[in-house]
């Protein structure tokens, strides 16, 4: 009896962290679908774009990294500047 009962914790700790991994997944899609295209980036921010090189809205920066939504091989991208840390846009890889 006391086995069954350790085990059912056990499975109710375990879908306690799935249920916590997939909020924070949640958390970042909807961050991620908050985030400017890079059009959009470029439009409000008409400054950003010269000599066919981005630069970072705050820092002037050319120095832009790009990185997983999820994971590091997610085709979901964000775009942020590697001198302050400002994310830029999102982009999606086809």
């Amino acid at each position: 009896m006391q086995n069954e009962i350790k085990l059912s914790q056990k499975n109710l700790f375990s879908f306690i962290k799935k249920d916590k991994t997939s909020k924070a997944e949640r958390s970042k899609r909807q961050a991620y679908a908050k985030m400017l295209t890079l059009h959009d980036y470029v439009n409000q921010y008409p400054g950003t774009l010269a000599d066919k090189k981005l630069y970072c809205r705050d820092c002037s920066s050319e120095d832009i990294l790009a990185w997983g939504l999820l994971s590091r091989n997610d085709d979901k991208r964000v775009h942020s500047c590697n001198q302050c840390g400002l994310i830029l846009w999102r982009s999606i890889n086809k």
